[in-house]
């Protein structure tokens, strides 16, 4: 389920012309988000993208940066694009299914493209 519902009629209103749009990116360790939820299952953190790519047509790539300073000990299960703080509209959501273990010498880097076909 990558592309949530509010993701899909989100793409739809800002074509035309009004819509809050994707500005973060956020890491969990839980599960069980429905297609028409507002945040990850159980967040961990929650950033401001770290680079927007438009330069290919038809496609966005989001990118979103931690260090292994902020993943120490974290386990990784889920992560989002969200619009705002929590509560806000979840544009894209993946989960992993087997944890992730962190052991502050790993960093993360989660890079997620939509191509408009």
């Amino acid at each position: 389920m990558p592309i949530t519902e509010v993701g899909q009629s989100g793409v739809c209103i800002l074509l035309a012309g009004g819509a809050s749009y994707p500005g973060y990116m956020a890491i969990g360790s839980g599960s069980g988000v429905t297609a028409n939820a507002t945040g990850l299952y159980a967040e961990l953190s929650r950033k401001i993208f770290t680079d927007t790519d438009t330069t290919t047509l038809r496609k966005i790539t989001w990118v979103g940066d931690w260090n292994s300073f902020e993943m120490s000990g974290l386990e990784l299960t889920e992560f989002g694009i969200l619009t705002g703080s929590p509560g806000s509209e979840m544009w894209h959501y993946e989960n992993l299914g087997n944890p992730i273990t962190f052991d502050g010498t790993n960093e993360l880097r989660i890079e997620i493209t939509w191509e408009v076909i």
